[in-house]
């Protein structure tokens, strides 16, 4: 069964983020909305990037163009490949 997580916050906002890599499967996929944008630039996804490879992991790119940031160690998708994605997985969680 695999697992779409669509992550919302910083690593620096609360724990949550902690509670997303406990859970993370490897066939899991990883989303980078809103702040959760941040944590291109954090630890959170290298230690994710342990668990999955990075062509599971992705970012929002409205959100990240928002915030600024610099794309290394991620895919950038639109909201069309969003809705693939949702519809694609089984199971849908969302961490903020």
């Amino acid at each position: 069964m695999t697992t779409l997580h669509l992550i919302r916050d910083s690593v620096l906002s609360n724990n949550t983020i902690t509670l997303a890599l406990r859970n993370l499967a490897p066939n899991d996929v990883i989303v980078l909305i809103d702040d959760g944008c941040y944590n291109l630039n954090s630890a959170f996804i290298s230690d994710a990037q342990k668990i999955i490879p990075l062509n599971q992991c992705y970012a929002i790119e409205e959100h990240v163009n928002a915030r600024g940031l610099q794309v290394n160690t991620a895919i950038v998708i639109n909201y069309e490949y969003l809705l693939e994605l949702i519809f694609n997985h089984q199971n849908v969680i969302t961490w903020q």
